[in-house]
């Protein structure tokens, strides 16, 4: 065990799916200073080791058992060779890494939502529907249905307002929409109704962009034979490219003034020849 997948497994027990949604919604809420998003991806990842005042800050943000793990982790980490001095008595074991919770129209933390399925359907009732959840959920600061308005001239603003916000979807105060949840996760589609309503989704996104003003960076069309062992190491290089958009925003919202979308196809199989 290190101290990266420890910080790890206490992050998903406590209901964080994502590193930014711990960062943001559990250790910056609860006072953690001297640390950027950044370097904390980086001692997650065990890419750094922290300093003793850095594990103590994080450390107080966590309830005593975890806090007492973290800490003997780190001491072991120091210490390799006197690993028997910070034996974990029976109650203080660290803890296992566990599933992410998949329950519907629950929240597996304060600033994550995952969305139930009248949610979903209500979200992708229409394009504009859709549209407008997208610019609400991207949002880093409440805007005005006014200046949504604007924004998506074809959409009935005010009304896909309401009707967000009876499902608690988004909340308005004095004019100005804001989610309910900084980060919404869908449920898998474990049935038909939601796969269709997937598919809708996909077939929008190329229209997405339009409706949002978005400038295209890259489009690569490819095909050409390739080996089973290249497949495989293509497929983790797209795993790493999404991992990374993921991880890309910065900690100060202010400086996160661009929207991507990423619309990644990757097919396989034998042809004649």
């Amino acid at each position: 065990m290190t101290v990266g997948k420890t910080l790890k497994n206490i992050r998903i027990r406590l209901g964080h799916s994502s590193a930014r949604s711990f960062y943001l919604g559990h250790l910056e809420k609860n006072g953690l200073q001297g640390m950027n998003y950044a370097y904390y991806m980086k001692v997650e990842n065990d890419e750094a080791l922290p300093s003793p005042t850095a594990i103590s800050a994080i450390g107080a943000t966590l309830g005593r058992p975890d806090r007492r793990a973290l800490i003997l982790i780190y001491c072991e980490t120091l210490f390799p060779n006197d690993k028997s001095l910070f034996t974990k008595g029976p109650q203080e074991k660290v803890p296992e890494r566990v599933s992410e919770d998949t329950s519907y129209g629950t929240a597996t933390s304060p600033s994550q939502q995952v969305l139930s399925q009248r949610q979903v359907a209500k979200i992708l009732e229409s394009i504009q529907h859709y549209a407008l959840f997208l610019v609400i959920e991207m949002a880093r600061y409440p805007v005005s249905i006014e200046t949504i308005q604007k924004f998506l001239p074809k959409a009935d603003v005010l009304s896909l307002v309401g009707e967000f916000e009876r499902l608690r979807l988004v909340r308005v105060d004095d004019g100005n929409v804001s989610p309910v949840s900084t980060e919404v996760k869908f449920p898998p589609a474990d049935n038909k109704a939601l796969e269709s309503l997937y598919a809708q989704m996909d077939l929008w996104a190329p229209s997405i962009d339009g409706m949002l003003s978005l400038q295209k960076q890259r489009q690569k069309v490819l095909v050409r034979r390739i080996s089973e062992r290249y497949l495989s190491l293509i497929a983790r290089q797209t795993d790493l490219l999404v991992d990374l958009i993921k991880a890309s925003e910065e900690v100060d919202p202010v400086h996160n003034d661009q929207v991507v979308t990423l619309n990644l196809s990757l097919f396989s199989g034998p042809v004649p020849g």
